[in-house]
């Protein structure tokens, strides 16, 4: 029984230390647009334990915190309670904190929290590495940070990269949801004709402050405020008036205009970070050379650390979605070498030849699957993925040695 109790006491301890083990919990409580607190955490912990996977069939017993043990739902918080005792429990009672803390930092608690609830907010899924299509957007915000830290960005970039989606994501839900209510406006007005309706009234106004956000997003006054309020509270002084406003413009540069083609947001994204509008804000700073360059290209480095992520999963979307994406990564990756052309940045230099490389091997893996098929019609397919090859081949490849991009 000793020995028993032990083990009990060592397993939640462990992972309360094993920063891989929370990094997964982590990682999957933010694909399935779950936050991270002591119920839900425990909820994994029982499901991992069981080896229980989170497919179609178990997912509602999951979401309610319970799992199907013999045909019957069970909550998951009575069988921790059962196996580990409420002394366990109480151990994980800081678990947010304690777990944002061991993947990404101390410093980055507020901002991981802020960034999860708005982008849980537009309940937009994408697809998360499973058959499974249930994930929710947060996951790429959470792996593009990651990428970020692995290639060695400094606190300013590492903030950014979880705020470059909010924005946009907020805007296209916000789009989606006013259309929806114009549409239930024009039925409601056409089936009661001339009569006054109190609902019509209550959709006019909400209509009406939707096109107010879609106009001007309050998200970027919020990312502001945040970064001085949560700083100032936690008794520090790391974050600026003038940094909090730099952070503001780059997430403003990082969000796609409505409609934008991407070719001109990429030559908009890299030329905007030399606008007078960002070096007055860096100068004011008091950085050494080496650091002000890391300020300027931020937005950059970010932006391809996005893109690094949405390449390693490019095979999980349709055909379209592919090419989509590899053309996108080819009109960034050419404002990009042109800008290293005259910058000669070092982590530019590493996030470039990390996402041509992956950008190459996904043309190889299609026209491979391709070339096996014995349907004529994939022949135009084939093709758009042959001259992808060419346009990327024309980029220099090896790590420390690039050229100016020649269309």
């Amino acid at each position: 029984m000793g020995n028993a109790t032990k083990i009990k006491e060592r397993s939640i301890e462990d992972l309360l230390n094993d920063k891989k083990n929370l990094r997964n919990i982590g990682l999957d409580l933010a694909r399935l647009g779950r936050r991270i607190n002591p119920n839900n955490v425990i909820n994994e912990i029982i499901y991992k334990d069981n080896s229980t996977i989170k497919d179609a069939k178990n997912l509602p017993a999951y979401r309610n915190n319970q799992i199907l043990k013999k045909g019957r739902r069970k909550k998951t918080l009575d069988l921790f309670l059962e196996k580990y005792g409420k002394e366990k429990k109480e151990k994980l009672k800081d678990i947010n904190n304690t777990l944002i803390s061991k993947v990404f930092g101390k410093d980055y608690i507020e901002i991981f929290n802020y960034s999860q609830r708005k982008l849980n907010q537009t309940k937009k899924q994408r697809i998360g590495g499973e058959k499974l299509k249930d994930a929710y957007i947060f996951v790429h915000t959470y792996r593009t940070v990651e990428i970020l830290k692995e290639f060695g960005a400094n606190d300013y970039q590492m903030r950014l990269g979880f705020l470059h989606d909010i924005v946009e994501d907020l805007r296209d839900w916000r789009i989606k949801k006013r259309n929806k209510l114009i549409e239930e406006y024009d039925k409601i007005k056409n089936t009661y004709k001339n009569k006054p309706d109190k609902k019509t009234e209550i959709l006019a106004q909400e209509i009406k402050r939707l096109d107010n956000e879609i106009k001007s997003a309050p998200e970027y006054d919020e990312i502001y405020n945040l970064l001085l309020k949560s700083y100032k509270s936690e008794g520090k002084e790391k974050i600026s008036e003038q940094e909090a406003k730099l952070t503001k413009y780059h997430v403003r540069l990082l969000t796609r205009r409505v409609n934008e083609p991407y070719k001109r947001y990429a030559k908009r994204l890299c030329n905007g970070c030399f606008k007078d509008n960002a070096k007055n804000k860096i100068k004011s700073l008091t950085l050494n050379e080496e650091e002000e360059k890391r300020f300027y290209f931020s937005p950059v480095v970010v932006k391809l650390a996005d893109s690094i992520d949405n390449t390693r999963r490019v095979r999980e979307g349709d055909i379209s979605d592919r090419i989509s994406r590899l053309y996108h990564n080819l009109y960034f990756l050419r404002e990009v070498n042109n800008l290293i052309y005259h910058s000669k940045d070092n982590m530019l230099i590493k996030l470039r030849y990390e996402l041509i490389k992956g950008s190459k091997e996904e043309i190889e893996n299609n026209i491979r699957d391709f070339e096996k098929e014995k349907d004529p019609t994939v022949e135009s397919k084939l093709e758009v993925f042959k001259e992808l090859k060419r346009k990327y081949n024309r980029f220099n490849i090896t790590e420390n040695s690039f050229k100016e991009y020649k269309n």
